[in-house]
């Protein structure tokens, strides 16, 4: 795909001190297969965890999507995404779509990291900001994904609110030479996906289970700059006796309460650490110390 080709990051080294935020993750992780507890584990993804497969963020310059629109001729980048600019003109948007319709790339090492927690019953929920469905692609069930930014898995009506089967709205955009616009079946109007555009309510899924990450002993935020909200005010939910870990390039969320500290062993691995580095070397280097696994 062209932005899979253009988009293709590098992977980065972590920091020395990356290191104790794996060893804290891995302890935490084995306490609970210890104990044999039923989750207790929450992530929220960003886009960082999706860069790996191609696919582009939306805000790094040069790189991100939002820097990369100049074909499609907008008042402004994230005009794309704003209702009320695709009432007027839907084209832009459709054509996007086109682009970035699941399929098209395989799910990452962090995407299947997240699943084998799953597997082994310790994901009490993974929320995500991507678009991509990734989550789902690498095997982990959809009643444990909460995609607060919607994805392509559902469209419906920007009028009526009427549902639409989702493979007709695949088809009427991504085959022909030229996408063409979905129509509700029952008032005639547009028909999106079901990505939540500005102006929209986020999936009240999101807020119902949010409160989940109250009772967490584990949250780790991985590849988001925590910077839209009410994603961003995520973190903040968790208990003052959880271990919070980013899996990131650079140091985020200091703003809304984030304190990194070194060393959180000898706190009994509660407080806030960071791993600087790519997404799936973190995954890959917790799989390894917990699950034993070489390779994701």
């Amino acid at each position: 795909r062209r932005w899979a080709r253009r988009c293709a990051s590098s992977l980065s080294t972590p920091s020395p001190s990356s290191h104790e935020a794996v060893r804290a993750t891995s302890r935490v992780l084995k306490k609970l297969l210890d104990e044999q507890t039923k989750g207790g584990v929450v992530v929220l993804l960003g886009a960082g965890a999706s860069a790996s497969a191609g696919l582009p963020d939306f805000r790094t310059p040069g790189t991100g999507l939002y820097d990369n629109l100049q074909e499609y001729n907008l008042p402004f980048a994230e005009a794309i995404f704003d209702l009320q600019f695709y009432r007027q003109n839907a084209e832009p948007f459709n054509r996007l779509a086109r682009e970035l319709y699941p399929g098209g790339v395989k799910p990452t090492a962090m995407h299947r990291f997240v699943s084998l927690l799953d597997e082994h019953q310790l994901l009490t929920r993974c929320f995500t900001q991507n678009i991509d469905s990734l989550e789902t692609a690498a095997g982990l069930r959809k009643s444990m994904v909460v995609a607060a930014h919607g994805n392509f898995d559902t469209a419906s009506c920007i009028d009526c609110g009427a549902p639409a089967q989702e493979d007709l709205v695949r088809q009427s955009l991504c085959e022909g030479a030229e996408p063409q616009q979905p129509t509700c079946s029952a008032c005639g109007g547009k028909v999106k996906p079901g990505i939540v555009f500005f102006g929209e309510a986020l999936p009240e899924r999101f807020f119902a289970l949010a409160p989940e990450i109250r009772e967490c002993r584990l949250l780790i935020i991985a590849g988001t700059s925590l910077t839209v909200h009410p994603f961003a005010s995520l973190p903040t939910l968790a208990s003052p006796q959880s271990l919070r870990v980013l899996a990131n390039r650079e140091l985020v969320g200091q703003e809304l309460g984030l304190r990194y500290v070194d060393d959180v062993g000898k706190n009994n691995d509660v407080g806030d650490i960071a791993f600087l580095g790519d997404t799936d070397a973190f995954a890959k280097a917790v799989a390894l110390e917990v699950f034993g696994l070489e390779d994701l």
